[in-house]
């Protein structure tokens, strides 16, 4: 499976003069469209893409979205803000998309629950039945393996329940990114067996 990041620009993309010292001069033009797609498939037929349909989702990106098919990614600890129009709540959540904890652009789930507002806590204990003292990371990563999606994808690091330390990256920032490495002992046999054992009680092994 190939992950096409930053699907909205295909649809529509803010452009920025060159030399401009801000993009407060910049303006939304219309991408490429379906036609680019059209031709993916016919020079790649079969190929098999996860659209990153994360950002300014309007229209324009929704109808590209059904144009050609693919399934949109929802990401559960985006879920927890707002009202229940929130797209990435759980409610939301269909066969047709990829759902994960987190991608490589957010902090971990640990990292979150630690600097969430109390509003999003309350949401996520209330969402997710949790009761006081539970593990927020179990009972996502059990939410999303219970939900409907056509594929679930847990980071490493929320496998191994790591905090913020261990974020991938922080978007808009320069230094200290894509430098998490996992140590090579880090994934124990028992973590191992657990995970394995989650993907039985779910049958996640059959769901893609």
């Amino acid at each position: 499976m190939i992950r096409v990041d930053h699907f909205i620009g295909f649809a529509n993309y803010y452009a920025v003069p060159w030399g401009a010292s801000t993009a407060r001069n910049g303006c939304w033009r219309r991408g490429p469209g379906r036609h680019f797609f059209e031709k993916v498939r016919r020079e790649l037929p079969g190929l098999n893409i996860i659209a990153e349909d994360l950002g300014a989702v309007n229209h324009r990106v929704r109808l590209l979205l059904r144009c050609c098919g693919y399934p949109g990614m929802k990401v559960l600890c985006f879920g927890f803000s707002g009202g229940d129009d929130n797209p990435h709540r759980l409610s939301h959540v269909r066969r047709h998309c990829v759902a994960y904890t987190g991608t490589h652009d957010n902090d971990t789930l640990l990292g979150w629950w630690n600097k969430a507002d109390s509003e999003e806590k309350e949401n996520a204990r209330r969402l997710l039945n949790m009761k006081k003292g539970d593990d927020i990371t179990d009972h996502l990563i059990r939410a999303l393996y219970d939900s409907p999606a056509m594929l679930a994808v847990l980071p490493m690091q929320d496998i191994l329940r790591l905090d913020g330390s261990a974020r991938m990256n922080l978007p808009g920032t320069l230094g200290g990114n894509w430098a998490w490495r996992m140590l090579p002992d880090a994934m124990k046999d028992e973590l191992a067996e657990n995970l394995s054992k989650l993907n039985r009680e779910y049958r996640r092994e059959n769901k893609a």
